[in-house]
C-alpha cells in the first residue's frame, strides 16, 4: 500500500484537542500490506492533527487511535483508499442482543417490532433463528436494538401477541468470533474490508453468492481441507493449535488432580526462577 498526496484533500480534520472525546475508548484498527509503514504513520498524523501510536504485525500495522473522532477518521480514510484490514465497535456503537422463546416459526419479524414498539422498545432488526443442521425454523427469533433504559426493559415482557414469551441474552457461539466476509478471526464483518473469502468453497466471493452445488464437497479457504472454513475442528482454529492444545491439556489435568500449575508471569511475581535442563546443557 502506498501513500499518496491526493487523500490528503478529500478529508478534512476536525476539532483537536477536545477533552471530552480525548478521554473516550477508541478500539485499535489494523491495516494489512502496508509497504511504507513509517510515511502512512506519518501521514495520517499530518492529516489528522493527532500523535497517532502504532505497532508493527508482520506486514500489518495497527493503529490505535486514541479518540473515536481519530478512529472514524482512519475508518474512512481506509475505505475511501480500497485498504483491507479490520477494525473493531466503539463501546456506544455496541448492541444488545437478545432472543424471544415461544414465539410461532411462521411469526412474522415486522409483527414482533411492532409489538414491542408499543412497549417504548426500538428494535433495530429482527430475524428468525434456524437449525443449522437442516436449515428448518425454530421458535427462535434474534432481537438486535441499542443499549439504552428503555430497550433493556425487554427483559421484563412476558407475553408478545398472545404468546406465553421468554426474552434472554443471546449466548455466545463455542469457539473464538469468526468473520463473515474473510474467515478470520477474532473479528467480525461489519468492520472488516479485507477480500471476502467464501467459507463454502474457499472462492473470492462472499459466502451468500456462493453457487457451489450441496452435494459438491466443501473446501476450507484456511487449511484447504475438505470442510468449511466454519468447521470447529479445522487445524487453523486458534482452539485447536498446538500450543493452545497443550496449556488446554495441562490446566484440566490439574484440575483433576486438584491443583493448578503456577504460570511463569506469577513465578516471576514473586522473584522465583524457571530451571529449564535444556538450558543447564
Amino acid at each position: 500500500m502506498d501513500v499518496s498526496g491526493p487523500s490528503q484533500q478529500q478529508i478534512r480534520p476536525g476539532p483537536v484537542g477536545v477533552e471530552t472525546d480525548s478521554k473516550r475508548y477508541a478500539p485499535p484498527i489494523t491495516i494489512d500490506n502496508v509497504k511504507n509503514q513509517a510515511a502512512l504513520l506519518k501521514h495520517l498524523q499530518d492529516i489528522t492533527k493527532i500523535q497517532l501510536q502504532a505497532q508493527l504485525i508482520g506486514t500489518r500495522m495497527k493503529l490505535l487511535p486514541q479518540t473515536p473522532y481519530a478512529y472514524h477518521f482512519i475508518r474512512r480514510y481506509i475505505d475511501e483508499n480500497n485498504l483491507e484490514g479490520h477494525t473493531f465497535s466503539l463501546p456506544e456503537d455496541k448492541k444488545l442482543r437478545a432472543v424471544i422463546r415461544g414465539l410461532p416459526t411462521d411469526t412474522d419479524p415486522s409483527e414482533i417490532i411492532s409489538e414491542l414498539k408499543a412497549h417504548n422498545i426500538c428494535v433495530e432488526e429482527c430475524h428468525n433463528m434456524t437449525n443449522r443442521k437442516t436449515g428448518a425454523p425454530m421458535p427462535l427469533f434474534i432481537i438486535i436494538c441499542t443499549k439504552s433504559i428503555n430497550n433493556r426493559a425487554l427483559f421484563k415482557i412476558k407475553e408478545l401477541n398472545n404468546m406465553k414469551i421468554v426474552v434472554e441474552i443471546l449466548r455466545k457461539k463455542y469457539g473464538p468470533p469468526q468473520c463473515f466476509r474473510c474467515q478470520g478471526f477474532f473479528h467480525s464483518s461489519k468492520y472488516c474490508t479485507r477480500a471476502p473469502r467464501c467459507v463454502k468453497c474457499a472462492g473470492d466471493h462472499l459466502t451468500k453468492v456462493c453457487t457451489k452445488d450441496i452435494k459438491d464437497p466443501a473446501k476450507c479457504c484456511l487449511c484447504e481441507g475438505d470442510h468449511p472454513a466454519s468447521y470447529l475442528q479445522c487445524p487453523k482454529n486458534p482452539n485447536n493449535m498446538p500450543k493452545k492444545r497443550e496449556k488446554k491439556q495441562q490446566y484440566q489435568t490439574s484440575r483433576r488432580n486438584g491443583f493448578c500449575l503456577p504460570t511463569s508471569t506469577c513465578l516471576k511475581r514473586l522473584g522465583l526462577k524457571i530451571n529449564n535442563p535444556s538450558q543447564q546443557q
